[in-house]
């Protein structure tokens, strides 16, 4: 959801601890935005919403871009470490479209949820996610001219499907292997994929 889509609520003020330029500062800062939980899709709020998240608003550069950090409202605790967002439209939008750094998340749990890096919201190499308890769980890759590769992977560290596909989300090309290393097929391929997706929730 962009800025244009709703009217942000005023902000409010909380104090906690942030990092930022490999220096931590205790400083109260404005809340720009609250979010859903994945069950909601991560759906903008102007109010707090229990299991959700909610973004603070850190600074600018001179490049007018905004330096933000997401928090799990229930515990405070980060959800991301501090990152940039082109523009005020990307200040109530949880995705990735406006991020415009290096961008790491976790779970509640403190461990490495996902990072990458972003040019203007376009990927600039993998982009990785890990499962809850640290193991990495998929990478995905762009490989140009507008193909991307995803690897899914066990906890073991044993590959578990391979998909290349075209910018309009178009399948070229996958392959997947159950637990036991054998290759499957067909539906079979959807279950390991969606198997471990289910996995990746951040709440």
């Amino acid at each position: 959801l962009g800025m244009a889509a709703h009217a942000y609520a005023a902000p409010a003020s909380v104090s906690i601890n942030q990092t930022v330029a490999a220096a931590k500062v205790t400083s109260t800062q404005p809340i720009m935005a609250y979010f859903g939980s994945g069950d909601e899709d991560y759906e903008y709020s102007n109010t707090p919403v229990k299991g959700g998240f909610y973004r603070v608003f850190l600074g600018r550069d001179a490049k007018g871009r905004f330096l933000v950090q997401d928090l799990f409202t229930d515990n405070n605790k980060k959800q991301t470490d501090p990152y940039w967002l082109t523009s005020a439209e990307g200040l109530g939008d949880f995705g990735l479209d406006y991020v415009d750094s290096l961008i790491q998340g976790y779970y509640s749990n403190g461990k490495t949820a996902f990072k990458g890096n972003f040019k203007q919201g376009d990927y600039v190499g993998k982009y990785d996610s890990f499962y809850p308890t640290g193991e990495l769980a998929n990478s995905y890759t762009p490989l140009g001219a507008e193909h991307y590769k995803d690897e899914y992977f066990y906890k073991n560290g044993k590959k578990a499907a391979t998909l290349e596909y075209n910018d309009e989300g178009e399948t070229t090309k996958q392959e997947a292997w159950g637990q036991d290393g054998k290759k499957v097929t067909g539906d079979a391929i959807d279950e390991i994929v969606n198997e471990i997706k289910e996995q990746l929730a951040l709440d």
